[in-house]
Parts: C-alpha cells; structure tokens; sequence
C-alpha cells in the first residue's frame, strides 16, 4: 500500500470515527455516570442522588450538574430533568478544582515514638477566591517499659 493511500485511508477513519464520537455522548460525560448515549437516563440521575447522599462517591466532573462544586441532591434532579427531555443545560463542575496534599512526620525519644500524619484537601472555585478545606491529623504515642540499669552502669555509680 503506498504512502498516498495509506494517509488517505486514515484520515477517512478519523473523520468518521470523529463524527461518530461527536455525536454520541459516552460513559464519563457531564450528567452520566452510568448510562452511554446522546444524554442522561433516569439511572444517571439515581447515582447522582445516591452520591449527594453518600451512598456512593461521584466526581463533579460527572454528577455536579449545576456547576457549584458539590453534588447535591439538585443536581440529581437537573439530571433527571434532561432525562425526561427538559432543554436543560448541565454545567459538571469544569471549573472546579480539588488539590490533596499530605504529609507524615515521625520522632523518637527515650523509647517513645510519636507519628503523626495530616491530609488535606482543598476544593478550590476556579471563578472566586472561596475556597473549602478539610483537615484530619491522626497522632499516635508508643512507649517503650523503663529498662533495669546494666552491670556497667551500676558499677560506674559506686
């Protein structure tokens, strides 16, 4: 096959593929995390609402249908409404932002060992200065039993 004919054969397959794709909204887009097609189905708007009541866990970018950063029981029904047919725009949190960090320390002293790990996490509006934080430090204390002094020791007191 020449290089011609090879070139053209791909970009048939991408137009084609690329119209298809357009078309038809899949998996993972605004409003359906569970359904494929051109928009949500009732279903998607279920686990919306199973997520706003922490059932189930769902990204913004999937169940945030009014664009405000959380997922509520609203935007279930926002997603229900465009399942029925209702000319309803989805806005899936694109503005919105969650940064995670996290950090661990650990010291020892005399036998004692104190660990203490912090996570945060930061859910940040891309569109204000507002911004939502979360912090959960954990701190854990071990002590080692007073050990008997040695021979040595003792014989340097006398």
């Amino acid at each position: 096959m020449t290089q011609r004919k090879l070139a053209s054969l791909l970009t048939s397959l991408y137009m084609t593929l690329g119209f298809a794709a357009a078309s038809v909204a899949g998996q993972g887009d605004c409003g359906q995390p569970v359904s494929t097609g051109a928009s949500p189905v009732s279903t998607d708007a279920l686990f919306a609402l199973r997520a706003a009541v922490a059932i189930v866990a769902c990204a913004p970018a999937l169940c945030d249908a009014d664009g405000d950063c959380t997922v509520s029981a609203s935007d279930a029904l926002r997603i229900l409404k465009k399942a029925v047919g209702e000319a309803i725009e989805l806005d899936c949190g694109a503005q919105c932002q969650v940064t995670t960090s996290s950090s661990s320390s650990s010291s020892s002293m005399f036998g004692s060992t104190s660990s203490t790990t912090s996570s945060t996490m930061m859910l940040v509006f891309a569109s204000t200065t507002t911004s939502t934080t979360a912090t959960t430090t954990v701190t854990t204390s071990t002590t080692a039993p007073a050990q008997a002094p040695t021979e040595a020791a003792g014989a340097a007191v006398r």
